[in-house]
């Protein structure tokens, strides 16, 4: 079993951690983009598997901010065909909503 980290959702994850608890919750399934996120993946020309490569190969946690009082992640990288990509996403309880995609 991993370290046990207490939860304080006044302080934000750091972000290795935060980009390990999205990894965790995409492939645990727990992972739902927003109707946003949609448009704008779809006018972008970004998917899933963008997603899943920004998040598992090329992104890293550029920033975080709180938003009524949940916290937002950035990440930051790449997309499969090396286009620059950033995704923001937030936790509220078992479920990660990826809240929208910028091309950059």
């Amino acid at each position: 079993m991993g370290k046990v980290i207490r939860f304080d959702k006044d302080r934000p994850l750091r972000a290795a951690t935060a980009l390990a608890k999205i990894q965790r919750y995409w492939m645990d399934g727990c992972y739902l983009p927003s109707s946003y996120a949609l448009e704008r993946m779809t006018q972008r020309h970004f998917d899933d598997h963008d997603v899943a490569h920004l998040i598992f190969e090329s992104g890293r946690v550029a920033s975080h901010s709180k938003i009524d009082g949940l916290w937002r992640y950035k990440v930051s990288g790449k997309s499969v065909d090396g286009k620059r990509m950033a995704a923001i996403f937030e936790f509220q309880g078992s479920v990660m909503t990826l809240v929208t995609v910028h091309d950059r």
